[in-house]
């Protein structure tokens, strides 16, 4: 049954073991017809994180705006996506579907370029934070899906909380992030949204690290990205934008230097929602 499965450790681990295989061609069919239809409207907002379906964790960029209504010194909830991120927000929280639940939270990382700690500080301060918000996440009674977002630091602070968490117990239950503009881009990911070109961001992160996330975090089934194709395999459960000319994901030293680029993601919502909801319903 599709969207309804409960959650638990013994039904949620990664590889091709978590995949329900599709056995018909009408299944097949069926799928790709879910996609163009769409879920249905009038989502509802769960009343926490343990009750929903789907829990979304948002990492906004350095210098945009914080949230209000901290939770356990961790995550708002109200506010503090980021303007790039409010529309992926909004998405989810009306159009995810009636009877599936979904949470929406900010993670409360310093994200200042202001501060007295360095960018490197505040970047690991939220991989802490990140990372212990996801565990009180699954120990819920009934693990919801967890989807992760993030823009420019943001973005960095959930790649290098998914290589921190490569190869745990714990990486299994992240079900899909998805990053705009990531400084810490690396031309060997393999995670690239469709027509993204391979780059290095401005603070690249080692091959050694992205090599622990192209392993760490896939799912056996179809490309979303060519449903026309019969062909299984390896898919990513990671999925990255990078614009033409962004300075962060392609780096200044390559003569990349629009801050316009680097903040001109909203367009890219639906195609992340209609990835969420492809990787959420089917493969997990």
């Amino acid at each position: 049954m599709r969207r309804s499965d409960v959650r638990g450790s013994s039904n949620h681990i990664a590889g091709g073991s978590r995949r329900r295989l599709l056995t018909t061609i009408a299944a097949f069919l069926g799928l790709i017809a879910a996609l163009v239809v769409g879920p249905p409207a009038n989502a509802e907002v769960a009343t926490s994180k343990c009750s929903a379906y789907a829990v979304l964790i948002t990492a906004r960029g350095v210098d945009a705006s914080k949230g209000s209504n901290l939770r356990d010194g961790r995550v708002w909830l109200s506010g503090g996506h980021g303007d790039q991120l409010v529309p992926l927000v909004t998405k989810m929280r009306s159009d995810f579907g009636a009877g599936f639940p979904v949470w929406t939270e900010s993670l409360a990382w310093t994200a200042s370029s202001g501060s007295d700690n360095f960018y490197e500080a505040q970047v690991n301060e939220g991989v802490r934070l990140l990372s212990d918000e996801i565990k009180s996440i699954i120990a819920c009674p009934r693990v919801p899906k967890i989807l992760l977002a993030g823009h420019s630091g943001g973005a960095d602070v959930v790649t290098r909380t998914l290589w921190n968490l490569a190869g745990t117990s714990t990486a299994a239950f992240i079900d899909a992030a998805a990053v705009y503009g990531d400084p810490s881009t690396n031309q060997n990911q393999k995670w690239n949204a469709k027509g993204v070109s391979a780059s290095n961001g401005f603070l690249k992160r080692t091959d050694a690290r992205t090599t622990a996330i192209n392993n760490g975090y896939r799912f056996y089934g179809w490309n979303y990205d060519n449903l026309s194709s019969t062909t299984s395999g390896y898919f990513p459960r990671v999925r990255a934008y990078c614009n033409v000319g962004d300075w962060a994901c392609r780096s200044p030293y390559t003569g990349a230097w629009s801050d316009t680029a680097h903040n001109s993601y909203t367009g890219k919502t639906q195609d992340v929602f209609n990835w969420y909801m492809y990787v959420t319903d089917n493969f997990n």
